[in-house]
């Protein structure tokens, strides 16, 4: 029986790189970094594949090479979708309470606290803001999780998150 064993041996750097590269990846804003670093591993090592199809050592090497980046890929995509849902359900709470005092009051509030939300814990958490003077439209939006400096922003009118790409 053949064991795994020398295939994650020689995949040993990669492993290691890989381990650091989800890691800082699976961060709030860090998801560029997988999107940076696998798609040309996963190309290196599929022309590798291919090149060695013959010897199965190293055609096995190579596949799980290419399981691994293909699993930290799928690790770093499944806890920012976790990140993203539980994000976008705060803010749709917020939003929510923004329109039921506008609803109540005829008016959009000043500030969070006017609603009885603490703005800065939604800061500090979200990363997002809020802001209302009389007469403007209000501005609610809040950072994405994936990539650092783009945005979702809450249009009130059409009651609906929109993608801000920077």
């Amino acid at each position: 029986m053949n064991s795994l064993a020398p295939s994650i041996r020689a995949n040993s750097v990669l492993i290691v790189a890989l381990v650091c590269v989800t890691f800082l990846s699976v961060q709030r804003h860090g998801g560029l970094f997988i999107v940076l670093v696998a798609p040309p591993i996963l190309l290196y090592k599929l022309v590798q594949l291919l090149r060695h199809w013959k010897s199965v050592p190293q055609r096995r090497a190579h596949l799980v090479a290419l399981a691994i980046v293909a699993t930290a890929s799928l690790i770093v995509l499944s806890v920012h979708s976790h990140l993203h849902n539980a994000s976008r359900a705060q803010a749709d709470q917020v939003a929510q309470s923004i329109e039921h005092f506008q609803a109540a009051r005829g008016h959009y509030p000043a500030s969070l606290s006017e609603v009885g939300l603490d703005s800065a814990a939604f800061r500090r958490d979200l990363m997002l803001s809020y802001s209302s003077s009389h007469g403007d439209d209000p501005v609610l939006f809040y950072a994405a999780t994936f990539v650092p400096f783009d945005t979702w922003q809450y249009n009130f009118l059409a009651r609906e998150w929109i993608y801000d790409p920077s």
